[in-house]
């Protein structure tokens, strides 16, 4: 397992848990690294400081570095076969949130409808390429497990009013929503792939506060097929959600949680009820 830990001196350092042994190891020594993603094929983990975009393999420590993008452009989320990193930027979006707090530029940098890109990197060359642009805000960069090319992104923004979640191919083409809303104020988010790449799951509220955890098949184009989430032990999965992501067994779906007695619950595998997927 690889882990981040914020020291005093606000270095953010990358960490291995070997789950047989006990045993912490530490990858990075200082500075503020960020956009962290690991390639288990390879056994390294790609991520960012400053400008510049670094590997360091998981065994030897060994590091490299990939390349130095402009100013402002983040990441990272590797391809299937990890040969291509991919990220985003959104122009004027730091000067936005730069001291201002969560409350107010979530909702201000999806009003001002500034121009952003979505790029790739080639872990090899260094070289990026543009795969496309507009003035929706993009975030989240996912991936396919299994498909090279194909990225999953968001436009970000207060959910309630976003066409959230949107498939790419690496080429530019095939740009594509994975669900549209129907009704007034419905929320899909939390989105993520199962492990076979042939599943995006994600929170649906119909509208907000009405949970059900929702699978769309990008596949076999099947419709939209729901899994709910218990109720009774998490009533609102939005208001304490983070971050959704499944077992690779395809039994249980998983979800970080705000607040620290909710997160040791939620670890404890009390969350959700049981479902068949």
């Amino acid at each position: 397992m690889v882990f981040s830990n914020t020291s005093t001196n606000h270095s953010r350092d990358f960490f291995t848990y070997d789950w047989r042994t006990k045993k912490i190891d530490r990858l990075t020594d200082g500075g503020t690294n960020r956009g962290e993603i690991v390639a288990p094929k390879s056994r390294q983990i790609f991520y960012m400081r400053d400008n510049v975009v670094y590997s360091t393999h998981l065994d030897t420590r060994v590091t490299k570095k990939i390349a130095e993008l402009p100013r402002g452009w983040r990441g990272l989320t590797v391809n299937a076969d990890e040969t291509l990193l991919a990220g985003a930027f959104g122009q004027g979006a730091a000067e936005i949130s730069r001291g201002q707090p969560r409350s107010y530029w979530f909702k201000a940098i999806h009003d001002a409808k500034l121009p952003h890109l979505l790029f790739t990197l080639e872990i090899a060359t260094g070289k990026t390429n543009v795969i496309y642009q507009g003035n929706d805000w993009f975030n989240h960069l996912q991936f396919s497990p299994t498909d090279r090319s194909l990225l999953m992104f968001c436009h970000e923004g207060p959910w309630q009013l976003v066409d959230r979640i949107w498939n790419i191919h690496t080429d530019g083409s095939g740009l594509r929503l994975i669900h549209e809303r129907t009704i007034t104020n419905e929320i899909a988010g939390h989105e993520f792939w199962s492990h076979d790449g042939q599943t995006i799951w994600f929170d649906q509220q119909t509208p907000r506060s009405q949970v059900a955890l929702c699978v769309w098949n990008p596949l076999q184009h099947a419709r939209n097929a729901p899994a709910f989430v218990n109720s009774d032990f998490c009533p609102n999965l939005l208001e304490i959600a983070a971050i959704l992501t499944g077992s690779r067994e395809r039994l249980a779906i998983l979800f970080d949680a705000v607040e620290p007695s909710e997160r040791m619950q939620v670890m404890a595998a009390q969350a959700l009820a049981t479902i068949s997927i």
